[in-house]
């Protein structure tokens, strides 16, 4: 099942859609594929752009493909966006 599959029509994805396809990405990352899990991701975070828990997740990616400046910078605006919601992140 494609990532693709999840989006209705808004293109906006409820929670248990959110993490049905980040478990796909941590599925290709304990397999190794990287750049695989990044492309979902990236996905991801254009049909739900500001969720924290996207953004978390993802950086976690970016730390495996080697680009830590990103990687901090999705945490950071993890963080931000947790703050903003009124969560401890």
């Amino acid at each position: 099942m494609g990532i693709f599959s999840f989006f209705n029509k808004s293109n906006k994805m409820d929670r248990d859609e959110i993490l049905k396809v980040i478990y796909q990405a941590v599925d290709l990352k304990r397999a190794g594929k990287f750049n695989q899990a990044n492309k979902i991701y990236i996905d991801l975070d254009k049909a739900n752009p500001n969720n924290p828990t996207i953004l978390k997740s993802w950086a976690k990616i970016i730390v495996c493909l080697g680009d830590y400046t990103v990687a901090v910078d999705k945490y950071n605006q993890a963080i931000t966006f947790y703050e903003l919601q009124g969560n401890d992140g």
